[in-house]
């Protein structure tokens, strides 16, 4: 063949790197973890590894790579001659190329490359010769780069190298463009130096991949391959079909098709659930790294046709009984594309005549041939089809022959069902097998009442059935093992009635995936006593039978095959553990009960089928103390006059964790003020103001209120104490400075503060679609606060009095609403089925004039859940209220009376509009000299907890106790302890 330098590179381009990932078609000398000089730690032992492999790069007879010996320019001739030969290049028949490669030179292989990369313009000497002894120079493997994988450089690319004045001339662009593509990363390129085996095997392999990066795909061809598909050929692969579009149009007209990627991924098939319209259809890919100008191909598909009919056999397969007066014979029926047709409309008007009686098809692949009279065996039938359409023919004399019985089956492939890996115990679909199977004449039979009719299946073990179905639109032996509890090896035989022929099938049947082995380590975080249900969390690893890791929802669902015990009582009782089953902390073991005290215990997780355990131990601290108290560090510190911001406390336990203040703390309280430290007197109030004796009422937002002075102004310490009431001691002081100042800053900024995601039927709990108070209690219509930045930073609060106006740019989805003196906005299209943005526009009046604010706000497509359930003292907008965790009455007649309480389930997004009866379960545990009697219950009725008992069966000792338990659908958990005093 003739060698062309850019058709060369242009080869090299499409297949080189390909090879590099394919499998391997030169000589394969060794490997390159096999060379006793190649640390496969190495930097380049991989690369190494990759053009070995290939039999680019060949070893020592010695059995070493030396791999830091210099390249010479011979071998870098033969490397790169291997490649082309290994893609089909030949030597040329005129192998004289350089004058100091002779063509009768004792090494032949030096000789063939020598004229391969010569005529291919990879090498070309210097002044006749190749020098194939000397070491190859950085600069001239440089050249040999580039222009084998046609590298190129952007015309303003700006090298980085420092030493390319050191290069010679010619070489200079040559390094730049290495540079460029990635294949040399150095500063310092020393342009003359010598490079080594394993350098150039690395710098080989990065040409490669920065050739492939490089290039671009385009569209080759766009062919019809059936009547409903166009096939959109590629000159490389791609990946995936992601941020692609294809657009199809029969003239102007467009065609939605759906596009996949072949096997190949280097093709696309573009398909419609019809028969495509005849016309010109021209596909245009557009995104990725498709250019315009090689994205595009046309193709005429025509209308689908009969191209083909076709008798199967020359027999003609009389019906049973003595005197048969019909038989059959199967057709095929083909398209232009060789697509079966058979059953298609297409080929339902084909006519048959028959040299005697009537000829009939079912449209399904059969012929019937009706003399009306005997038809023997050896009886010959000319049988002649014609499709009036296309005029396609066919014509054959068939042979009368012996009615047809199954004469042969075949097992084939297993078909497990979905999402399953093995044949499993106690599965009506546990298994099926297709089957293949023939009559005497080669015909296969399909319809699995003739294969039942036919054959005879025996099984090893009674317990496990079998029957004959159709999957895939082929026959099948479908196994169903309902009846088995344990693993075994189960073998079918199916006896075939007429020839007495057994075949067999044996299933290794086992059971179902189930716990095998547990790993679970003990708690980083500290635990004291005291702590909630659900405060030990503790991930646990199991894998099954098999050795596969469970997931968290397979662990769940096998939580009843393990055995959870604690050494000390004690401190955490055995049935205080479990396996979560739902919530957050599903699949890991918990505490479902307090923490009972201090000390240590060892907890065992033993699997029940196997006695496989693991065990850790647990150490319970002392109870937790609140011991500070804390200030929001977002707290803003600047308040423009007549502004108010809301906050709240932040309560730590002597461990540095959150104190959880649900229930107070007793002899403690908080005490809120403000100090002037300059300017005008009460120009800041906080409300509530002084001692506040229920410190679980100042932990949630919008607790406490700080309101500027519409007049005054000023700087002032607020400050929040925590006092022990018995000793009047401050425990713990925060304070933070505000500051009440005149909205004249200069350079202001102003935003709307972020917007919690919004509930989609928020603006529902008053009156539909409106944005009221009602939405507001109910905790899903949210506040717009503006602040403002000055070119300090000092972030500002803005009085809700400088707003305007506020508005939403798309009403069907959001609405707004001001509601006292301050505005609201929430959602109000419960419809939509994907998560919406609207855009908040808020027009406020400051010191610099009327400006106008945009916010982006989310709405959620998601249903409400449950993230938290509450049992209050007072109704939960009430700001007072506070956790209602123990209760003790004076007799078990006060319990039946009960206690006010109330019971709310909070959403994901703050609200309380969850039923708490529908959403929650409610049980007793930690049951001790209480008797409930059969029907009675422990729990809420609508805001009275207590004990329901008609009949006064229940009963409860002195100093009797339980525990009440709340737990929502997804795991969320409320506790009330309840005592009886006498």
């Amino acid at each position: 063949m003739a060698y062309q330098p850019k058709s060369y590179r242009k080869f090299l381009a499409g297949s080189v790197s390909a090879a590099l990932v394919a499998t391997a078609v030169g000589p394969v000398v060794a490997s390159a973890a096999s060379f006793s000089d190649v640390n496969p730690n190495d930097s380049h032992a991989a690369n190494i590894e990759k053009l070995v492999e290939k039999g680019y790069i060949k070893g020592y007879e010695d059995g070493t790579f030396k791999p830091y010996n210099n390249v010479t320019r011979g071998q870098v001739a033969k490397i790169f001659a291997r490649i082309l030969k290994d893609n089909g290049f030949q030597v040329p028949a005129d192998k004289k190329a350089f004058d100091d490669v002779p063509v009768d030179a004792k090494d032949q292989e030096l000789v063939e490359a020598a004229a391969i990369v010569k005529a291919a313009g990879v090498m070309t000497g210097n002044e006749g010769k190749l020098n194939p002894n000397q070491t190859m120079t950085r600069q001239q493997m440089a050249k040999v780069l580039v222009e084998a994988f046609d590298l190129t450089k952007p015309a303003d690319f700006t090298s980085k190298i420092t030493d390319l004045d050191k290069a010679d001339e010619w070489a200079r662009d040559y390094i730049k463009t290495l540079e460029a593509n990635g294949v040399t990363v150095v500063t310092e390129y020393n342009p003359k130096g010598t490079v080594t085996r394993a350098a150039f095997a690395s710098f080989v392999v990065r040409a490669l991949d920065a050739q492939e990066a490089a290039q671009a795909p385009k569209v080759v061809s766009v062919s019809a391959i059936n009547a409903k598909t166009l096939k959109v050929a590629l000159n490389k692969e791609l990946t995936s079909l992601d941020g692609l579009t294809f657009t199809v149009k029969r003239g102007t007209t467009s065609v939605v098709l759906t596009a996949k990627l072949s096997e190949d991924k280097k093709s696309v098939e573009l398909s419609s659930s019809t028969n495509l319209v005849p016309g010109d259809y021209t596909v245009t890919v557009t995104g990725g790294k498709f250019e315009e100008g090689k994205n595009t191909g046309t193709v005429t598909v025509e209308a689908q046709r009969i191209a083909s009919i076709e008798l199967k056999s020359t027999n003609l397969v009389l019906a049973s009984g003595t005197t048969p007066t019909s038989g059959t014979v199967s057709y095929i029926v083909k398209d232009q594309y060789g697509t079966d047709v058979t059953k298609e409309a297409i080929a339902a008007n084909i006519t048959w005549t028959s040299s005697v009686g009537t000829a009939s098809d079912d449209n399904q692949g059969v012929l019937t041939i009706n003399k009306g009279s005997e038809i023997k065996v050896d009886d010959t039938v000319t049988v002649t089809g014609v499709d009036a359409a296309t005029g396609k023919t066919v014509s054959a004399t068939l042979k009368a022959v012996k009615a047809a019985s199954l004469s042969s089956l075949t097992f084939g492939e297993l078909k497990l069902p979905t999402n399953k890996t093995r044949v499993e115990t106690g599965l009506a679909t546990a298994a099926d097998v297709l089957v293949d199977v023939k009559d005497q004449y080669g015909n296969t039979i399909t319809d699995t009442t003739t294969i039942d009719n036919a054959t005879q299946v025996v099984v090893s073990d009674p317990s496990v059935t079998t029957s004959w179905v159709t999957v895939d639109n082929k026959p099948a032996l479908r196994l169903n093992t309902i009846g088995l509890s344990s693993a075994k090896k189960v073998t079918v035989t199916v006896v075939i009635r007429a020839t007495g022929q057994t075949v067999q099938y044996t299933f290794d049947v086992v059971k179902p995936s189930e716990p095998a082995e547990v790993a679970a380590t003990a708690p980083t975080t500290v635990i004291a006593a005291g702590d909630a249900a659900g405060t030990v969390v503790v991930p646990l690893t199991v894998k099954d039978q098999f050795g596969k890791e469970l997931t968290l929802d397979e662990i769940a669902a096998n939580a009843g095959g393990f055995t959870i015990t604690s050494s000390n009582s004690s401190v955490l009782p055995s049935n205080a553990l479990a396996i979560a089953t739902t919530g957050d902390n599903k699949g890991k073991l918990v505490n479902t009960g307090a923490v009972a005290g201090t000390g240590k215990t060892v907890i065992t997780i033993t699997v029940n089928a196997t006695g496989k355990s693991t065990s850790f131990e647990l150490e319970a601290k002392a109870a937790r103390q609140l011991t500070s108290v804390e200030l929001p560090t977002d707290l803003a510190t600047n308040l423009i006059q007549g502004s108010t911001t809301t906050t709240k406390l932040k309560y730590k336990d002597q461990y540095g964790a959150d104190f959880d203040a649900t229930g107070d703390v007793a002899n403690h309280k908080i005490v809120l003020s403000v100090d002037k430290v300059s300017g005008d007197d009460a120009g800041l109030t906080v409300s509530p103001n002084g001692d506040v004796a229920n410190e679980s009422s100042l932990d949630t937002d919008d607790a406490i209120t700080l309101t500027a002075d519409a007049t005054k102004k000023g700087s002032y310490t607020l400050t929040a104490k925590l006092v022990n009431t018995s000793t009047n001691e401050v425990v713990s002081q925060a304070t933070k400075t505000i500051n009440v100042v005149e909205n004249s800053s200069s350079g202001i900024t102003y935003s709307v503060e972020d917007i919690p995601t919004l509930y989609k039927a928020g603006a529902d709990f008053g009156t539909a679609n409106t944005v009221d108070n009602a939405d507001v209690t109910a905790g899903y219509a949210k506040e717009i606060k503006i602040t403002a930045k000055d070119a300090n930073g000092n972030t500002y609060v803005i009085p809700s009095s400088a707003i305007v106006s506020v508005s939403v740019d798309n009403t069907n989805l959001a609405d707004v609403a001001k509601i006292g003196t301050k505005y609201y906005i929430a959602a109000k299209d419960e419809t939509i089925t994907e998560d919406k943005t609207v855009t908040l526009t808020v027009v406020v009046n400051t010191k610099e004039g009327i400006q106008t604010i945009n916010k982006q706000v989310k709405i959620s497509k998601d249903a409400l859940y449950a993230t938290a359930v509450k049992l209050l003292d007072k109704p939960i907008t009430d700001s007072t209220a506070k956790a209602v965790t123990s209760l003790t009455f004076n007799d078990i007649a006060a319990f039946r009376t009960g206690s006010t309480v109330y019971g709310y389930v909070v959403d994901q997004f703050g609200g309380t509009s969850l039923d708490f009866d529908a959403n929650t379960t409610e049980y007793v545990t930690n049951v001790n000299g209480f008797t409930i009697s059969s029907g009675d219950s422990v729990g809420l009725t609508g805001t009275t907890f207590g004990l329901t008992d008609a009949d006064t069966s229940s009963t409860a000792t002195a100093g009797a106790t339980l525990r009440y338990v709340v737990v929502t659908n997804n795991g969320k958990t409320a506790t009330i302890d309840v005592k009886v005093t006498n």
